[in-house]
């Protein structure tokens, strides 16, 4: 049987986030234009869509007006100065799996609460 596919599951799984996150953007920017709104845009997502709040945060940065992410993955640390919106993030402080960070690790930047 051939092989169509070379790549190997983490590559893949790298290959359709950045694909989503791209039509994410595109989707945020056609709605932030649509003359019935009034410019501001929020996003909230659970899991992965947490994650693609924190993503749009480091993408839109300003055009973002708010976001809160519930249990999604943290952003690439050298990307979190990008963030200019506000942002509520919901996150289990001992879950590696959702903060990536060590489970004490804090991103500089924010503030924590208990």
């Amino acid at each position: 049987m051939q092989e169509y596919c070379t790549l190997t599951r983490r590559e893949l799984s790298g290959f359709f986030l950045s694909l989503t996150g791209y039509i994410v953007i595109a989707a945020a920017a056609f709605l932030k234009g649509r003359p019935e709104t009034n410019g501001k845009l929020g996003a909230v997502g659970f899991c992965y869509g947490g994650g693609m709040v924190n993503y749009l945060a480091t993408q839109l940065r300003s055009d973002l007006s708010a976001g809160v992410a519930f249990y999604g993955s943290a952003p690439d640390l050298e990307d979190v100065p990008k963030i200019k919106a506000p942002l509520l993030i919901q996150s289990a402080e001992n879950d590696d799996r959702i903060s990536g960070h060590g489970g004490g690790e804090r991103i500089p930047g924010c503030r924590w609460r208990r």
